[in-house]
Order: structure tokens, then sequence, then C-alpha cells
């Protein structure tokens, strides 16, 4: 089972890499012109997003078997959520499908106790599945309260469809590549998986109804705890440290990783902010120390020497007041609350988007 889970694994990630690696050796062409560079990037792009879920989702799939993953209890308001679901995945519709994305929810808002994050990713699997295999028609989601103390939800296509004696296979991280690639183009990842192993632990079972040309419908049921809490509708904004900006101001970059701090000094490269550079934490508390023009620290998490952690607990006591921003490839929920918890005042997670790394910097700095 691990050797055929490991072959899955493999072909997963060579398919975006194959088109990362070979389109970029299209860009070096000479000739190129300004149209078909522009495609090639958008699908290194593309397919560098890609892979970031495979690993997002191999991460997720390593918790659940070594039982590290925790249930939590969170007051959501089901519309709200379901509106914002369907705000999230319209836009990634591609223009050349014909399909539309429907909402299918009771005019009454419900108010229950769930984990809102598992609840999110469940949906997002099975509503990108149904996008990615259909070409046409429509894809629905919704949800129906169920007597007694049931909580139904469902996700249905016009796509493809699935030939019944596929149907348990999709749900199995174990398959055999040969064997999915026999019903479904591109693969179902490992999102199947997840989502199964999430309802399950939420109290509920997950139903496939399909036939080849016919479309999907995959339906699950959980406990339903209703809330009587009212949520707000505006959320206080934050309040941040300020630090004002002089001509004699720093940011500090920890990173020890060459080419991530090569790509720091492509994103600040006609920015306002002049930056200097520490290679692990025990640097970075010296610079802090010895520089009280530094306003501002990008902190990596795991460096040789001294850790992101460490140097925090440090810096902390010498200057309370320094904002420090964790810059981290840690990227699941724990990791962050863990980072928050820490201490630290935000974080960002790798791969690091430019613009999001400049909204979030100048939050601090005016």
């Amino acid at each position: 089972l691990k050797s055929a889970f490991l072959a899955n694994l493999s072909h997963e990630i060579r398919t975006p890499m194959n088109a990362i690696m070979g389109f970029t050796d299209l860009l070096r062409e000479p000739n190129l012109n300004g149209e078909d560079r522009e495609n090639y990037i958008n699908v290194v792009h593309k397919s560098g997003r890609h892979l970031l879920s495979i690993i997002n989702d191999i991460i997720e799939i390593s918790r659940i078997e070594a039982g590290y993953t925790e249930l939590h209890s969170d007051p959501v308001n089901l519309n709200s959520f379901f509106d914002d679901l369907y705000q999230t995945l319209n836009i990634t519709i591609p223009k050349e499908k014909s399909i539309k994305l429907l909402v299918d929810i009771p005019q009454d808002e419900l108010r229950i106790f769930t984990d809102e994050i598992k609840l999110r990713q469940i949906l997002i699997n099975l509503i990108s599945n149904a996008l990615k295999y259909t070409e046409k028609g429509r894809v629905a989601f919704g949800y129906r309260k169920k007597d007694p103390g049931e909580l139904f939800f469902w996700v249905e296509d016009t796509g493809i469809g699935i030939d019944r004696k596929y149907h348990e296979l999709i749900f199995n991280r174990f398959r055999q590549v040969d064997e999915e690639l026999k019903f479904a183009r591109g693969g179902f990842g490992l999102g199947l998986a997840i989502s199964k192993a999430f309802v399950e632990m939420m109290g509920g079972k997950i139903e496939l109804f399909s036939e080849p040309g016919k479309g999907s419908r995959f339906s699950f049921s959980i406990p339903l705890i209703e809330s009587n809490e009212e949520l707000p509708e505006i959320v206080t904004p934050l309040v941040h440290k300020r630090v004002t900006l002089n001509d004699h101001s720093l940011l500090l970059i920890v990173e020890d990783d060459e080419l991530n701090f090569q790509y720091f000094e492509e994103v600040f490269q006609g920015e306002r902010y002049p930056y200097i550079h520490a290679t692990n934490g025990l640097e970075a508390v010296k610079i802090c120390e010895n520089n009280p023009q530094i306003k501002l620290v990008l902190m990596d998490i795991k460096m040789p020497v001294m850790n992101g952690f460490d140097a925090l607990k440090i810096i902390r006591n010498q200057r309370p007041d320094l904002p420090v921003i964790a810059q981290t490839a840690y990227a699941l929920v724990d990791d962050k609350d863990r980072i928050i918890q820490a201490g630290f005042d935000d974080y960002i997670t790798k791969p690091i988007q430019k613009d999001l790394l400049i909204d979030i910097i100048g939050k601090y700095m005016i």
C-alpha cells in the first residue's frame, strides 16, 4: 500500500514539475514573443501553486495518519460561510468553461458550532474537483438541516461522472496511479482522502452518487450543534505597533537560504525600505542590540545556530516595541497559532507573494 502511495505521490509531484521545468526552458528562447512569454509565465505560476497545494495535502495526510490532527469548535454563521465560499471559488472558474456556480442554502440563517477550517477544506476540495471535471453546465453546493440533529451538505455537478467501480478507490490515498488514470485526467490528488478523513473525524460519513456522463453528487452529514451566539458582522481591526521611518531607518531580513534572500533583494529593489541581512537568529539578536535604527524584523523560523523562536525571546527583552514578523515555510493552522502565541506580531508563509509582503510591512512602518 505504501508503495502505491509513493508511486501516486511521485506522479502528482512530477506532473507540475514537468510543466515548471519545461516552460522555464522555453522561456530561455531568445526569439520568444511577448504573448508566448506571458503565457509561459502563467503556466509556471499555475504549476507552482498546484505543487504547493500537493505539498500541503501531503503534510495534512501525514498529520492525519500520525493522529496529530485535532477538532476545534468554532461558532459559525453557515449562510455567511457559504457566501464566502462562493466568492472565493467563483473567481477560479476558467473563462473558457461555460459553468455556473450555484449556492443552495435556506433563507433563515443558521449558527452552529463546528470546526470551521476543516469544514471549509472539505467543501473546497469537493467543489474544486467538481469545477475541474465539469466543462459546461453547473456546479451546485448547499446545506440543509436534517432530523434528528443532523446537518446535510452536498456538492453536485454536470461533469464527466465516475464509474461505480471507482467510487471507493478515489477516497483511498493508497490507490494505484494506473487505476486512477483510467477514469480521471489529471487525477484527484489527496484532497478526497483528506475530506473523507475530516468528515469521519467530525462524526459523519461521505457518500458519492455518480455515473459516467451524468455528473456526480458528493454528500455528507455531520452532527448539528446549534449556536445561539450572535456573531459580529464587523471585526474590529487589530491595533498594530507602528514605527515612523526616517532617513536612517533599516529593515532587518533574517534568512539563512541564499536564494530566498535574493528574492527579498529583488522585491525591495526600488522600495523605500533599506535593509540589512542576518543569516541566523544569533546574528539577528546582535544586530538588533547594536543598531537602534532597525525598525522592523522579518524573521525566518528554522535556521542554524539559533532559530527564530529563541531569537525572538531575546529581542523582546531588548526591544519590546520592535515589530517582528515571522516569514516561514511552516504554513499549517497549528503552526500559525504557535507563531502568534510565541509573540510574533504577524506572519507570512512561503512562498511569499510580493504584494502581500509589502502590505504586511506597510501595516507596521509609516
